[in-house]
């Protein structure tokens, strides 16, 4: 797979330099695919790419996740905590970490089509920041970063409650949806440390306006589950407890098939997106769940489908470089969760 990222390289000089459409995504690709198959022209690539966008987002105001700051940020972090770049992380990242918590403190963030890589960004950003082992503890960045912190949860208590109950009429089907999102953040959040009964109040009094909320699709029943179960392993609510035990029941995995969308090949959405979704739930469906076997054919009825020639010919799929829509979120997703793609050929994807 790096060699087709590597084959594509003049297309990363267009590219802007967000994580989601840009440079940042591709480089942070090139990384975590190097890292598991060196070779010296991926690596030399990717630090050529990398300096070049430390030096672009000098320049930068855009705070946003999939195009802005908290988006570069949290590639570069990541980065960081698996060793792929040198140098002082906090040095690194101090012009970044004070432009956000700068307009977390002056800019009122509304719950929009624009909220997830806004304020939910930002959460994702200051928790990876937190949870960085090379990140110093007791310094004034340090405070800083759990102050950002705080003020994003508190932030999402105020503003969140009023939404919850679009849970069941959302019909958006991706890893993009809002409320997994936001659960998984607050998750992130909690492992930090920061905040905690704060965390476990605001969970608390979310879990008032989440009972009984079922998703239309299955999938994201699904989805839905895997993130409130993410988050009630940290928290312990009996609410949200007896919720998972619905939205387990409900999820029926033969009518998933028929949500699928063979024509996107991404991480982030249609087939692949379920594979990811699936190969996670075999990890919370307990040992001897007759679930277990409706998830495993699930899975395989999907491969086959992705296999017949009616999906090969009929619908001819388009994969570009970015991580939103292509190549390097599906190299992303391939380091992080290979299980998603086993049965699969990777080339006759792509």
């Amino acid at each position: 797979m790096i060699e087709r990222i590597l084959a594509l390289r003049d297309e990363v000089g267009r590219q802007s330099t967000g994580l989601f459409r840009g440079k940042m995504g591709t480089c942070l690709a090139l990384y975590l695919l190097n890292k598991k198959c060196p070779t010296l022209e991926a690596e030399a690539f990717a630090d050529t790419t990398m300096s070049q966008i430390l030096d672009l987002t000098a320049k930068m105001s855009c705070i946003d996740f999939d195009e802005g700051l908290s988006g570069i940020g949290f590639g570069i972090n990541m980065l960081s905590e698996v060793n792929c770049i040198e140098g002082d992380i906090d040095d690194i990242l101090h012009d970044i970490d004070a432009i956000l918590y700068r307009n977390l403190t002056t800019y009122k963030f509304q719950f929009s089509k624009d909220y997830t890589i806004g304020l939910v960004g930002i959460g994702l950003y200051f928790a990876s920041r937190l949870k960085n082992p090379f990140h110093h503890r007791g310094t004034v960045q340090h405070r800083l970063d759990e102050a950002a912190l705080r003020i994003v949860i508190d932030k999402l208590s105020d503003t969140v409650p009023p939404v919850l109950g679009n849970i069941s009429k959302d019909l958006y089907i991706g890893a993009m949806w809002d409320f997994p999102l936001i659960f998984h953040l607050m998750a992130k959040a909690f492992e930090t440390g920061v905040y905690q009964d704060k965390i476990r109040a605001t969970v608390r009094t979310w879990s008032l306006y989440i009972l009984g909320a079922l998703p239309y699709y299955n999938t994201n029943k699904l989805y839905l589950m895997l993130a409130l179960a993410h988050l009630n392993q940290r928290v312990c609510n009996q609410d949200i407890t007896r919720h998972l035990e619905l939205l387990s029941s409900s999820v029926d995995y033969n009518k998933i098939l028929n949500e699928i969308e063979y024509q996107f090949t991404c991480a982030f959405e249609g087939w692949l997106f379920v594979l990811f979704l699936l190969a996670k739930a075999k990890n919370y469906i307990k040992t001897g769940d007759p679930k277990n076997s409706q998830i495993e054919m699930c899975r395989k009825k999907i491969v086959e489908g992705l296999k017949s020639e009616e999906v090969r010919l009929g619908k001819k799929r388009k994969t570009d470089l970015t991580l939103i829509n292509g190549l390097s979120g599906i190299a992303i997703l391939y380091v992080f969760c290979p299980e998603a793609f086993e049965g699969i050929s990777i080339d006759s994807i792509l």
